[in-house]
């Protein structure tokens, strides 16, 4: 995966999806290491999560605060 150092430039997975929103302020960036973190998927994997000012009234609680429903855990 190629990532760049600044948020408005292209981010390219393996597919080649490639995303130029200027409207994505920064990312929320998750890994889950062991079980007990609640990994379900057992090899090395990220989620990525495009973020915009304003997206959210409480922007707090990491990649699960992103989703309001499952922030309580």
């Amino acid at each position: 995966m190629t990532m760049t150092t600044h948020s408005h430039k292209p981010w390219t997975d393996k597919g080649g999806h490639v995303t130029q929103d200027t409207s994505i302020s920064v990312w929320n960036v998750g890994l889950n290491s062991g079980e007990a973190t609640g990994k379900t998927v057992f090899h090395a994997h990220w989620h990525l999560i495009p973020r915009r000012e304003g997206d959210c009234e409480e922007p707090r609680g990491g990649v699960r605060g992103v989703i309001p429903t499952q922030q309580g855990y």
